[in-house]
């Protein structure tokens, strides 16, 4: 019944869509594809195709969706895609795609198709870092693809695409700022502009977010005894009046191009807490996080003709992060001396909270990349390329500005890691109607096991508007740093024994149906449609073991894990009618995880979802636009519930319906502006996020309803 329900909601707003449409549209009939924008993409070849034709599972998010649904974050971006996985914390989010759980580190997010460095786990930028204002459209590619990209495109990769910054030499005006003022004494400022021209580009963004809330059902949540996890974290904060969710986002960027070079200068900076993890984990306001994330680059682009494009960039970046929490190493019974103070074993977080301790990060980057792309003749395109990067970091604890040692320090100073790779990917036409793409990657590495990474798709297209694809894909991700010396500490205790951490992997089988269609005069539809077997092998687990009288954090290879799938999304287009619907359904997601005797469990995410959208013009000022998320129950790994010990925890299904309208443009002396409400959890829904790591809390309490007003001016 519940699944049924589901699907008849689905049904309802696509009937809500298609009843906008005229009769006399419907008798008409007719080929022409008035309304529908069949995007081109790069992000599956490394160079401008039709997502028709793309080599896989290509999404599309378009800046016209963007400003349709009122989605003011990559977050709220993606969770539109049937088979994007989210667990969100509330101030920073984690990622993984098609079932394959993470903090974000499988998949690989470019900009303007440039790797960002993020942190030193290599999470993405999910939340408030990335607003939507600067953003022409996002390519969502499903499935590994480390040919093209190397490590970290383990589950599939990013693209964002910039307004200020995207490759173009047409002549280009942009200036646009917007307001977003929220419940939560949330609020957001994003400005845009670009002046572009043939031989000559400037542009640059600047977004800044922040909120301070205290959500009176997330205090309640946030403080209940019973999210304790065992004995050694036995402290637990009841003081709703202490409890907020703080999150202070800025970023600022800058492009800049003369002729056949170009320049970028990115800074992003985040003070926050960590969302509903950490308030339940440690305390509230004491759990103070500074990010700080730079990196620049500097390139020649040339195109010696029409057959041959090439590249060179360097980029140079830099990552500071400090923490100011309460460390539970010293809530562990333990007597600490720092210097001439004593600080007794701490029995409540009133007196944790005396401990100044914190935690730090550096990393610093250098990447030379280059690429050519070359078409010598009708039949074959050619990407090659390399790229070579040297990363240093430095990491440590501190208790009152003094370092410290012990198996709770996992990390050793100024370590390097560096890695070198080549790769080339050639399309080649066997004949007007199919394609055959094949290519490779060869990346050494140290601290890792060296790999060879290849791809193949065969593409066969019986009209213009068809496609079928079969693709094989391999995708790998080196082991993180932390890991790395996480490792090295195990083995150095006698616990470890296997050697150099191998790089996680991942093989893809996928089937992929793709049709742009008219289903009536003025109504047109794109269809892309998935089946696809994935395989994830020597997969980097991280564990606490208690050794020689210490609890010690240990990183190995173990586990393989394999997800079945089938995933589709239809989007249509009117004039005033728009709209999309997407679901996904996984066949095989279970891990072996055996957990009070109970057996295996589903792997932290739901069995199936359904997304869908609707939006119509109601006047030529007024548009609105209505959204349904629906995912499945989950079950996940519930440890030490209440302090009792273990258990299957079963998550409730749930539908999530937004609304946006909006109301413009209006001209204002020259400018236009328009104004949206945007309306979240429009019925006040009790949801909760599912916890990936298997530890209390399992469920993480997802916002009640929240009103945004935003006001967007373009010049």
């Amino acid at each position: 019944m519940k699944i049924l329900s589901r699907i008849l909601v689905a049904t309802m707003l696509a009937q809500i869509l298609l009843v906008q449409i005229p009769k006399k549209a419907l008798a008409a009939g007719g080929e022409e594809l008035l309304f529908m924008d069949i995007p081109n993409v790069v992000v599956a070849s490394k160079s401008e195709e039709s997502v028709l034709t793309a080599p896989g599972t290509v999404y599309v998010i378009t800046d016209k969706e963007i400003e349709r649904y009122g989605w003011k974050n990559l977050e709220d971006c993606l969770k539109s895609l049937p088979n994007s996985d989210i667990c969100d914390f509330l101030t920073y989010a984690q990622y993984g795609q098609r079932g394959f759980t993470s903090n974000g580190s499988n998949t690989e997010i470019l900009i303007d198709g440039r790797e960002v460095p993020t942190l030193s786990s290599n999470m993405i930028w999910l939340n408030n870092t990335i607003l939507t204002e600067k953003i022409k459209r996002i390519e969502v590619l499903m499935g590994p693809n480390s040919t093209l990209y190397g490590s970290k495109a383990l589950a599939g990769v990013i693209n964002i695409i910039t307004k200020e910054g995207y490759d173009t030499k047409e002549n280009l005006d942009i200036a646009e700022t917007s307001l977003t003022y929220g419940d939560g004494n949330r609020s957001q400022y994003e400005a845009t502009f670009r002046k572009n021209r043939q031989d000559f580009s400037i542009g640059g963004s600047v977004s800044y977010f922040q909120e301070n809330g205290d959500w009176s059902n997330l205090q309640s949540f946030a403080t209940s005894t019973d999210w304790i996890r065992g004995a050694k974290f036995n402290l637990h904060d009841t003081r709703a009046g202490d409890f907020n969710i703080m999150d202070e986002d800025l970023a600022i960027n800058l492009f800049m191009r003369f002729k056949d070079f170009y320049a970028g200068i990115n800074t992003r900076k985040s003070i926050n807490n960590s969302g509903m993890e950490y308030s339940t984990y440690y305390g509230f306001y004491d759990n103070i996080q500074n990010r700080f994330d730079n990196y620049n680059f500097l390139g020649w682009k040339h195109e010696f003709s029409d057959a041959l494009t090439t590249s060179l960039e360097y980029t140079h970046a830099l990552t500071n992060n400090r923490y100011s929490l309460s460390d539970q190493y010293l809530n562990d019974g333990k007597t600490v001396t720092v210097g001439t103070t004593v600080y007794p074993p701490a029995t409540n977080y009133a007196t944790l909270f005396d401990r100044p301790r914190g935690s730090y990060t550096e990393i610093d980057l250098d990447r030379v990349n280059g690429q050519a792309n070359y078409t010598p003749n009708d039949k074959n395109h050619i990407v090659a390329g390399f790229e070579w990067s040297n990363r240093k970091d430095l990491q440590g604890n501190t208790i009152a500005g003094q370092a410290t040692t012990g198996p709770e320090d996992q990390y050793t100073a100024d370590q390097g890691f560096w890695n070198a790779s080549l790769f080339a990917q050639d399309t080649y036409s066997l004949s007007e109607k199919l394609n055959l793409v094949l290519g490779a990657n060869y990346c050494e590495q140290v601290n890792a096991q060296d790999r060879t990474t290849p791809k193949a798709s065969v593409i066969y297209m019986p009209d213009k508007k068809t496609t079928w694809e079969v693709v094989y894909g391999e995708g790998f991700r080196d082991p993180l740093a932390g890991e790395i010396n996480r490792n090295l500490t195990a083995a150095a205790l006698g616990y470890n024994t296997g050697g150099t951490l191998k790089p996680m992997s991942m093989s893809m089988i996928e089937g992929d149906y793709k049709k742009a269609f008219n289903i009536c005069h003025g109504v047109d539809a794109y269809n892309q449609a998935s089946v696809y077997n994935m395989y994830q092998y020597d997969a980097i687990t991280t564990m606490n073991a208690f050794l020689g009288g210490t609890a010690t954090i240990i990183t190995t290879n173990s586990g393989n894990h394999a997800v079945t799938g089938i995933e589709d999304q239809i989007k249509v287009n009117s004039e005033k009618a728009n709209g999309y619907l997407g679901f996904s359904y996984l066949a095989d997601a279970q891990k072996d995880i055996v957990v009070a005797g109970q057996g295996d469990i589903v792997n932290g995410v739901p069995l199936y979802k359904v997304k869908a959208g609707a939006a119509y013009k109601i006047t030529s000022m007024i548009e609105a636009g209505l959204t349904a998320d629906m995912e499945d129950s989950v079950k996940v790994a519930a440890t030490n519930v209440g302090g009792t010990g273990s258990a299957i925890a079963t998550i409730p299904a749930a539908t999530i319906v937004g609304l946006n309208v909006n109301f413009g443009e209006f001209k204002v002396d020259g400018a236009k502006a328009m104004v949206s409400v945007s309306v979240d959890n429009l019925f006040n829904t009790v949801y909760y996020d599912a916890n990936w790591e298997a530890t209390n809390p399992y469920e993480f309490m997802q916002l009640p309803t929240n009103y945004r007003l935003t006001l967007k001016m373009s010049f």
